[in-house]
């Protein structure tokens, strides 16, 4: 059992074992209710308080070559867009020393600033943990587990002009959206939604 003590709207600041169950509001009587984590970490990072509710999200790992541009816009718009429903990271099978400057420039340009994000390479722990891949490299990847994996044919601008990585920002824009509507209807109509979030067959 778990006791939440709630942040700002929107987020779970702490969560510490429950030792007493006595005066609970009805509020977090019902989270109590609904929570069946063991694990008072794990419920941080899962959980979202979101109207009136605790939710859990899906780990998303967005994935591509050199962690420099494609997965690095995905990631930025999920956390901007989708954090009540989506916990997001990136990686890159094979990590670039930095992200591409016009990345930067075109999610700026989105109100999306990357200035602390980095390239990474493929955690295992958060491959193992993750709910959802979404698999830009192009590359064949092998089942990873429990998550879902998802082929996004979506063109590598590295190398290419600006207008070409705002067409790419736009298109994983888009994706993104779906995602995240997509994971929404979940929430509400379990049994309805799918993984559709546009995926077309591996990436390039």
């Amino acid at each position: 059992m778990v006791w939440i003590r709630y942040g700002a709207p929107g987020q779970i600041r702490t969560a510490d074992l429950l030792v007493r169950s006595q005066t609970l509001y009805p509020t977090e009587l019902r989270a109590q209710m609904i929570l069946q984590y063991s694990n008072a970490q794990a419920a941080t990072s899962r959980l979202r308080f979101v109207n009136w509710r605790v939710v859990a999200v899906s780990r998303v790992l967005f994935v591509c070559i050199g962690n420099s541009c494609r997965s690095q816009m995905a990631e930025g718009f999920a956390r901007t867009y989708g954090p009540d429903v989506i916990l997001a990271q990136s990686a890159g099978l094979a990590p670039a020393s930095m992200i591409a400057p016009l990345t930067h420039r075109v999610m700026r340009e989105k109100n999306i600033d990357l200035a602390k994000h980095y390239p990474k390479g493929m955690d295992p722990d958060v491959v193992r943990t993750c709910d959802i891949l979404i698999n830009m490299s192009g590359q064949k990847l092998m089942p990873f587990g429990p998550a879902h994996v998802e082929d996004w044919r979506v063109r590598d601008p590295m190398g290419e002009d600006e207008d070409v990585f705002r067409e790419v920002s736009n298109e994983i824009e888009q994706r993104v959206m779906r995602l995240i509507l997509n994971l929404r209807a979940q929430q509400t109509h379990p049994q309805q939604a799918g993984f559709d979030s546009g995926q077309s067959g591996p990436g390039q």
